[in-house]
């Protein structure tokens, strides 16, 4: 199993690249910075783009936590104050 470390040139010159890509799309078209689904989904590309060069193991495990914490957050929004606790707690 390979090691990810967050302090490898490869990690920070790939931060840095999301860093000025999102300031860039921020100042180009700031009407579609309104949309944070589109931050969100740079975000988790970034990311799992970042563990399949650094971990290729670790990307199963990646892809099985968003999709549980995906679940675990909409079922969290559906429900109501008792049922979300429940599903906080199950979510941890």
């Amino acid at each position: 199993m390979s090691q990810v470390t967050f302090t490898s040139w490869e990690f920070w010159s790939g931060f840095a690249a999301l860093l000025m890509i999102l300031s860039t799309w921020k100042a180009l078209a700031p009407h579609r910075t309104a949309r944070p689904w589109i931050r969100q989904a740079l975000l988790l590309t970034f990311s799992l783009a970042v563990y399949t060069c650094l971990a290729k193991e670790m990307v199963c495990v990646l892809i099985a936590s968003i999709l549980v914490n995906h679940g675990v957050a909409t079922s969290m929004v559906r429900g109501d104050k008792r049922q979300s606790k429940a599903w906080l707690v199950l979510g941890l």
